[in-house]
């Protein structure tokens, strides 16, 4: 492009940053942070492009983009990877994994005070870039509610659950598990799925 200004950014970048290509951005925020000063500065006429490099860039919130750092058509604000593909991650690295046994089986396992302390809680975790499974019931296929209490279907007149606070199950399928705030049912309805947590089982 013309005149266009290019802004690097990389995850490994360290030291004084510019956003040249000696000099790059750490992080996405910075880079965006630049491309705004740009376009309130004597520069604001001029296309901007933005070249990530590979490799992962960590967010403890959201990066927002608001209607300035879009550009115009005359100079628009572009944003690619650099040779690679930059992965956008809110995840965050758990490190510390130590050999151990649960209920006689041997596995890898952490002890998180932040989770332990009510502070931080996740249900999805990734090893070497693949989501692993969670522990579920069954192994395969489904549970199938029995039914809602009396009460409840006089609120769900037409059976469909919709609105319902509680259900039964099939004696067997659900327990007064210890651990409940951990446990997640996953309740696939029509287009969408519902993922709910439970306030207390009635065996």
């Amino acid at each position: 492009m013309t005149n266009s200004v290019v802004i690097h950014v990389s995850s490994t970048a360290a030291g004084k940053a510019d956003g040249s290509a000696q000099h790059p951005y750490a992080s996405l925020q910075a880079a965006r942070d630049a491309v705004r000063t740009l376009r309130r500065g004597r520069r604001k006429t001029a296309p901007v492009q933005v070249l990530v490099a590979p490799g992962v860039y960590r967010l403890c919130e959201p990066l927002v983009f608001t209607p300035e750092d879009g550009g115009t058509t005359e100079a628009p604000v572009t944003w690619s990877g650099d040779g690679g593909r930059p992965l956008i991650s809110g995840g965050r690295e758990i490190a510390g994994w130590q050999d151990g046994t649960i209920n006689g089986r041997p596995c890898w396992q952490v002890t998180l005070p932040e989770v332990k302390a009510g502070r931080w809680w996740f249900a999805q975790l990734f090893v070497n870039g693949r989501r692993r499974l969670r522990a579920r019931f069954p192994k395969r296929g489904f549970y199938h509610f029995a039914g809602v209490p009396e009460e409840e279907a006089k609120r769900d007149p037409g059976g469909d659950f919709h609105g319902a606070m509680s259900a039964l199950f099939t004696p067997g399928e659900v327990c007064a598990f210890e651990n409940l705030e951990d446990i997640t049912v996953v309740v696939p309805d029509h287009w969408y799925e519902g993922h709910l947590r439970i306030a207390s089982v009635d065996e």
